[in-house]
């Protein structure tokens, strides 16, 4: 992997490495996940896009401060070793199990819409993994062109479902912002891993060419992502009645089979398959920080990181285990999400108090 080649990724690496770390699962069943705030579910991707623009503000402010730095490096330098290294092994279990939480459900998708056969789940399982490693290997170089890609598939993704634009029922979008600030404070919280993704730019912003303008590339990709999520809702609010977004896991794979084509047969399984590139480019994105926070954590540099991280993960995620662990998961993940978003503010204000 290219850890230590410095300045590698220019401004549309920057912005399709946002994007792409960002999309992944979430476009499939971001609706469901939102389903509590009604036909009102549209305002949540551009309320979120504010607040992680907000933030992403002051998390570039610090990477600047450390321009030559990973925030793992960071962390030891401001927080001491032992602080540092336990920061550092948290971030480590972030992006790892962010990895589980993109895979595992993909996995699901494609056993309940396409193959159908639960014993090739494993199969499957290691097929991903794989090519997610082969990814990882090639550096974070090599990972940016690939989101670079997989964004104009989660392009395609939104137009294999236009039909539902001319067919569907546009007054459901009606009256607009119908729902109690109660309401809408749970669907930011319940939306908020859709846009889990851009902050490991704490992690290649060493590797970015263009710092100064890091803050602008990185935005674009960030509403990119909200752009789509956006669109898609959209398509999801007017052709579902309540009910159904709140029973139908998936919704977006419902849209694909509402096509109706003499030419064309199961268009769900097309596009479950286009969204494996998404699976991967975010996949990958992590992996690769998760394996440079081993890294650091071990104090040593290995490309066998990679094989032992990706070991790790692959048994963790062929152990079953109920939908209540899961949800236990995504919490966990949730709050430390909410904490790394806020590491960034905390190390400056100490930062500034030692100086």
């Amino acid at each position: 992997m290219d850890v230590h080649k410095q300045h590698v990724l220019n401004a549309y690496h920057v912005i399709f490495l946002i994007q792409g770390a960002m999309t992944g699962i979430q476009l499939l069943s971001l609706s469901h996940d939102l389903s509590d705030v009604g036909y009102s579910m549209w305002v949540i991707p551009l309320l979120l896009g504010i607040i992680y623009q907000i933030i992403l503000v002051y998390t570039i402010a610090l990477c600047r401060q450390y321009p030559n730095d990973t925030i793992l490096v960071i962390n030891q330098k401001v927080l001491g070793n032992f602080l540092g290294k336990a920061m550092n092994i948290l971030l480590f279990v972030y992006t790892s199990l962010i990895i589980v939480l993109t895979i595992r459900p993909y996995i699901i998708v494609v056993i309940l819409y396409t193959i159908s056969k639960e014993n090739l789940r494993i199969w499957f399982l290691f097929f991903l993994l794989f090519n997610t490693i082969y990814l990882c290997k090639g550096g974070i170089k090599l990972i940016a062109r690939f989101s670079t890609v997989s964004f104009f598939f989660s392009i395609m993704m939104l137009i294999l479902i236009i039909n539902v634009f001319f067919e569907g029922t546009w007054s459901h979008l009606l009256p607009l912002l119908n729902t109690t600030i109660k309401d809408t404070a749970l669907g930011l919280h319940k939306g908020s891993p859709a846009f889990f993704g851009w902050e490991l730019i704490l992690f290649y912003f060493p590797s970015i060419i263009e710092k100064k303008k890091a803050l602008k590339h990185a935005s674009i990709g960030l509403w990119l992502t909200a752009c789509v999520y956006f669109i898609s809702l959209i398509a999801n609010i007017i052709y579902f009645n309540t009910w159904q977004l709140q029973h139908n896991v998936f919704p977006y794979n419902s849209l694909l089979q509402s096509f109706h084509s003499s030419f064309i047969e199961r268009l769900e399984n097309i596009g479950t398959y286009v969204g494996m590139f998404l699976v991967l480019s975010t996949a990958a994105t992590y992996l690769w920080a998760a394996t440079t926070a081993f890294g650091n954590i071990v104090k040593k540099e290995s490309h066998w990181h990679v094989y032992v991280v990706g070991g790790i993960l692959f048994m963790f995620m062929c152990t079953p285990y109920s939908k209540t662990a899961h949800s236990y998961i995504l919490a966990v993940v949730q709050y430390l999400a909410y904490g790394i978003y806020l590491l960034p503010l905390l190390l400056m204000l100490i930062r500034k108090v030692r100086v």
